[in-house]
């Protein structure tokens, strides 16, 4: 917490950040703002202390098989190294959307 100042979680349908990540032992890469690829879509951003929403149940996000989530990471500077261990929880369903996230 002392060092995350925010995620932004990134849908990647190109496969190119799976091969990045491939390149630097398999389960990320380094990067800078850009991620490598041009986003198909965003999932709501974190922040440290942030209370997350949870979407009405006729209108979840719908994510695509292939799809690839990139959690682009943002960190305050200490001067140090230090470490992260970010996750990513998800709430399922089988009730198929009503309606969109974009009305």
């Amino acid at each position: 917490r002392k060092v995350a100042h925010h995620g932004v979680p990134l849908l990647d349908v190109t496969g190119v950040a799976r091969r990045h990540a491939g390149r630097h032992g398999g389960g990320h890469y380094p990067g800078a703002a850009f991620p490598g690829f041009i986003p198909v879509g965003f999932l709501p951003a974190y922040a440290p202390g942030v209370v997350t929403r949870e979407l009405p149940a006729d209108q979840p996000f719908v994510l695509r098989r292939g799809m690839d989530l990139v959690l682009q990471m943002h960190y305050h500077p200490t001067g140090r190294e230090e470490e992260d261990q970010p996750e990513v929880g998800f709430y399922f369903t089988d009730t198929p959307p009503t309606r969109g996230l974009v009305g």
